[in-house]
Formats: C-alpha cells, structure tokens, sequence
C-alpha cells in the first residue's frame, strides 16, 4: 500500500501602498503617543472623585446645578432618607447621579464609567431618585403675584401685560424606549414626536 502525502497549496500575494518605512514609522509614534495620552487622561479620570468631601470647595457645583455647596446639601439632607441604601454608591453619589442628569443630560454610559457601576443601577438609581426629589416641591415657595411682574422684562410686560405670572424654563429627559405598547402610548410626546 502506498501512502500518499498530502500536498499543500501556498499562495503568495502583495498589495502596494504609497506609503514608505518612514510614514509608518511615523505614524507608530504617533500610535504610541496617543496610547499614552489615552492612559493618562484614564489616570486623571480616576483621581477624580465624586464623593461629598470633594464638593465642599464649591469648586464642582458645575456637576450639580446648584449655586453653592451649602444648597446642596439642603437638598441632600432632606432627600437622603428617601433613597434607598445600595453598597455600591452612597446616598450623596446617587443624588450627584440624579443632578447630573438632569442638569447636564450626562449619558447614563458616561455615569457607569465615573461611577463604576452597572447601566441597570443607573436607571434604578434615576428612577427612585426623582421620586425623592419630588418631595422637595414643597420646599419651593411661590412669590406674591406682584414680586416677579416688577422684575419681569419690559418686552414681557407690553405684551403680555399682567397675564403672565412667571417664566417657566423646562426641559426634556430622555427615556428609553419602552416595549410595552401602552408604556410607549404613556410616554409619547406629541411636542417632540418621540
């Protein structure tokens, strides 16, 4: 019996480039140097720390939409007691989590990273919170009808003379789709067609 060998088919092929042993030389450095920007803003990134003690120097209220340090932590002492306790944020991150999206629209994928925590946590997190905020309504207290009319613009006052009361800025959070019909049918709005 004769065995045979098998045969094997090689092929060569080559492609051709413009590019000579310079440009890729140069453009490996630069490879290099961006991974090494990469690992340094990652590092900066790290040391930054939201947890309360850093924002008692006013200087991150820009995260919070708060004017200063000591309204913020009005509104933490009285929403606190209604978050619940989770072991992988305190009660000042999940409300720093609310605040900042509310006031920066921050990507949930964005908060996972700085808060090291799942996308699942985020939403739980968003959702309760802003049901503890809701409490806070009665905190706000409305000025006398005559208070904000004499600061009001006079373009405002022309126009509208005494019928407007106050200027409501609002804004929009955006939700993820649900895929129950009627959650969906909720939570249509015919403003924004979304």
């Amino acid at each position: 019996m004769e065995t045979q060998t098998p045969v094997k088919v090689t092929m060569d092929t080559s492609t051709q480039t413009d590019m000579c042993a310079a440009d890729i030389t140069e453009l490996e450095a630069q490879a290099d140097n961006n991974s090494k920007e990469l690992t340094k803003a990652r590092q900066e990134a790290s040391q930054i720390k939201f947890i309360q003690e850093s924002f008692s120097k006013n200087d991150k209220m820009f995260y919070t939409g708060s004017p200063t340090f000591a309204i913020l932590m009005l509104v933490f002492n009285y929403v606190k007691g209604k978050l619940p306790t989770r072991h992988s944020l305190t009660h000042f991150q999940q409300m720093l989590i609310i605040l900042m999206k509310l006031s920066l629209a921050v990507p949930r994928e964005d908060l996972e990273y700085r808060f090291l925590v799942s996308d699942s946590t985020i939403s739980h997190v968003f959702k309760t919170g802003i049901d503890a905020l809701y409490g806070i309504s009665e905190l706000i207290v409305w000025p006398e009808r005559e208070v904000p009319w004499k600061t009001m613009l006079m373009q405002f006052r022309q126009t509208f003379g005494k019928c407007v009361v106050v200027i409501i800025d609002c804004f929009e959070v955006f939700c993820d789709r649900p895929t129950s019909l009627e959650a969906r049918a909720q939570n249509w709005s015919i403003y924004k067609n979304n």
